[in-house]
Formats: C-alpha cells, sequence, structure tokens
C-alpha cells in the first residue's frame, strides 16, 4: 500500500557522519576497520553511508589538495563477501594480524583490500607502498 516504507533506509543513515569511526559506532558495529593513521595533510571528510538491500557502504574521502585518498567499507550485513580477485595489479599480500591485505596498483593509485568477517574494505590513494602498510598497521585490532 501507500505506507510501505520498509526498504527506506533508517533515518540514521541520511546523516552523514564526522568520522568513519563515529559512522561505524552508529550502527553498532565493534569490527577493527578504521586506520588511525593517515598522511600528513589529508583532511576527512563527511562519511556517506549508502544503504542496498543487501550491505550498506561506508565511505569516506580523506582530502588533501586535488590528492584524494577513499576508504571504502562494505558490511554485507548477513551474507560473506566474495574472495578478492587476485590480478595483475596485485604487488603483495601483507599478512597484518590474521588478515592478508592485497595491496595492488593500478596505474600509480595504490589500494589495499581486504575482508574482515562481513567486510569488505579498500583504501585507495595516491601514496607509497610504505604508506600503504602504516595505514594497515594503524588499524586497531581487537
Amino acid at each position: 500500500g501507500q505506507m510501505d516504507e520498509t526498504n527506506a533506509p533508517s533515518p540514521e543513515f541520511l546523516h552523514p557522519c564526522a568520522s568513519l569511526q563515529e559512522a561505524l559506532n552508529q550502527c553498532n558495529i565493534t569490527t577493527d576497520l578504521v586506520p588511525t593513521w593517515i598522511p600528513d595533510g589529508y583532511i576527512e571528510s563527511n562519511v556517506d553511508i549508502i544503504q542496498t538491500p543487501k550491505h550498506r557502504v561506508f565511505q569516506v574521502n580523506y582530502e588533501n589538495g586535488d590528492s584524494i585518498i577513499v576508504i571504502r567499507i562494505a558490511d554485507y550485513l548477513d551474507t560473506h563477501p566474495a574472495q578478492i580477485e587476485q590480478s595483475d595489479s596485485l604487488i603483495e599480500i601483507y599478512p597484518c594480524s590474521g588478515i592478508d591485505y592485497y595491496i595492488l596498483d593500478n596505474e600509480g593509485i595504490l589500494q589495499a583490500a581486504w575482508i574482515s568477517e562481513n567486510f569488505e574494505c579498500c583504501i585507495s590513494g595516491p601514496m607509497s607502498l610504505d604508506e600503504v602498510k602504516h595505514i594497515i598497521d594503524s588499524i586497531k585490532k581487537g
């Protein structure tokens, strides 16, 4: 009927959160997914939360002039995300605290992708390999 709002996202998703961690906290997500270190000069912008029937995506940009580091976390809610595809752009699999981080080079933009529980996560931006590893190391683990 006209009052069928079962597919509407709950209102909390309509408000951008100040930080990625705050957005996860709001959704009662306790898995550690957010790095605490980002290269100097990057400012965290608003977090976008996109709700689809299958998953909920949290995305935040860290901006420094024209450079943008993007962190995207997809919460697959009731299912497990697919395994990360191996591709020609893979430069390294970096294990950290029991999780394999796939580091890819996409024409100079480095990307780290990993799966933690029901979450598929990705960080990408114009970073050095050392910076990517430093970001990964800064994700609080339990």
